[in-house]
């Protein structure tokens, strides 16, 4: 939906950043989601919950990069790039990105 929104002819710039903002934040949940799902995999076949450890902290970890993102840089902000928003981010370049729709100018 956000690349066909993009695609448009009428489609501005800031419309533009705005969609690649959520399509950077979207990407990131997935690579961490498939992360947990490799880490719980490897933790039911754990012959142990020591051996399983490590994995649950890492998952645990990775879930809350999921939801709150990570600030990857060590700037105090967690920004829309790889690797940092998550999906506690999203509404706002969600809401950038339906308001530049709704009030779109001729500028």
């Amino acid at each position: 939906m956000l690349q066909a929104t993009t695609d448009q002819p009428d489609a501005n710039i800031n419309l533009q950043v705005n969609a690649e903002f959520m399509r950077v934040c979207t990407q990131n949940v997935r690579l961490w989601a498939d992360e947990v799902t490799a880490l719980e995999q490897a933790m039911i076949a754990s012959a142990s919950v020591e051996e399983a450890a490590d994995e649950a902290a890492l998952s645990t970890e990775l879930m809350n990069r999921i939801v709150n993102g990570f600030d990857l840089n060590q700037n105090g902000s967690i920004e829309p790039f790889e690797g940092e928003c998550g999906i506690a981010q999203i509404p706002e370049y969600g809401l950038q990105f339906a308001r530049m729709e709704i009030i779109e100018s001729d500028q």
